[in-house]
């Protein structure tokens, strides 16, 4: 009788439990310029290839499809939005009609400055890694997506490097 008991709490436990892990919605929440977010629900458990605080370029992969929380199949379910539901944009124009979000203007000064620091950083001026990071401060990730475009559109020669 006893056996019974421990079977039927550890069956109900194993319901709980996977209950649970078919609730869980695996989601992606990407910012972009202009206060802009998309949202990706339902991703494969484990399945995120970005981390926190890492600049995504496009068409970079973030992730693989999946069927988490309450879903019947496998499939991306893909919002835009200002920071909530309530913002959400339909993002058929910027699926299929290349619509890009609009950038802010950058101050003048800031953009020569940090030019200038991608400039230094191809030549090699700030050695790399942890003393990279550390004489660039705040603009690292800046200068560092900047020096990336520059080397994929071979912009790499002092006179034509420029700010994507």
């Amino acid at each position: 009788m006893e056996r019974e008991v421990i079977n039927i709490r550890v069956k109900l436990l194993m319901i709980f439990i996977m209950v649970l892990i078919l609730l869980v919605v695996v989601i992606l929440r990407i910012k972009h310029t202009g206060g802009y977010y998309t949202l990706y629900y339902h991703l494969k458990s484990g399945s995120i290839c970005v981390k926190k605080g890492q600049k995504v370029l496009k068409g970079q992969k973030i992730g693989v499809m999946g069927a988490t929380g309450k879903a019947t199949g496998v499939h991306l379910h893909f919002q835009i939005d200002k920071g909530d539901s309530k913002s959400s944009i339909n993002p058929y124009d910027y699926v299929f009609k290349n619509k890009t979000f609009p950038k802010p203007e950058k101050k003048d000064d800031t953009s020569k400055e940090i030019l200038l620091m991608v400039k230094k950083t191809i030549r090699g001026d700030y050695g790399n890694g942890a003393s990279r990071k550390r004489a660039l401060g705040k603009y690292y990730d800046e200068v560092q997506y900047q020096v990336i475009q520059n080397v994929k559109h071979d912009t790499t020669n002092w006179n034509n490097i420029k700010l994507y």
